[in-house]
């Protein structure tokens, strides 16, 4: 940019200062308009250059923009994920825990066998 505009655009091209400002401002699609007028009024011979060099830098800044976004987003839901992930098999090893200690279920019996054996027990003494 310095090179190419800056001796006829120094209030955007002028320094390497003043370039990164102007590129990010073609970038974030910004005000780039009045950079382009600017261009055309004062470099009209520049003006086919101008375009490619302005259609470069706003789809690559939107590229770079997408991409950074969508970056930021799925780093977001992976750190969720993990989050979630971790409380899930916290709240799992406690669980298991207090059946263990409390005793759980007996070994080789499940919930329904337990109430049948029990129901079992307490029909004994009636008639059939």
């Amino acid at each position: 940019g310095v090179s190419l505009f800056g001796e006829c655009l120094p209030a955007h091209f002028g320094s390497l200062g003043r370039n990164f400002f102007t590129c990010f401002i073609i970038c974030t699609q910004d005000g780039w308009v009045d950079i382009y007028a600017d261009l055309q009024a004062h470099c009209p011979d520049l003006v086919g250059l101008g375009r490619i060099y302005f259609v470069v830098f706003v789809i690559f800044g939107a590229f770079i923009a997408f991409n950074v976004i969508g970056g930021i987003t799925v780093t977001n839901f992976l750190r969720v994920h993990a989050e979630n992930t971790r409380k899930r098999r916290l709240e799992k090893e406690k669980h298991d825990k207090d059946l263990a200690t409390s005793g759980g279920p007996r070994a080789g019996h499940t919930g329904a066998s337990m109430a049948g054996s029990h129901l079992g027990g307490a029909m004994k003494g009636t008639p059939r």
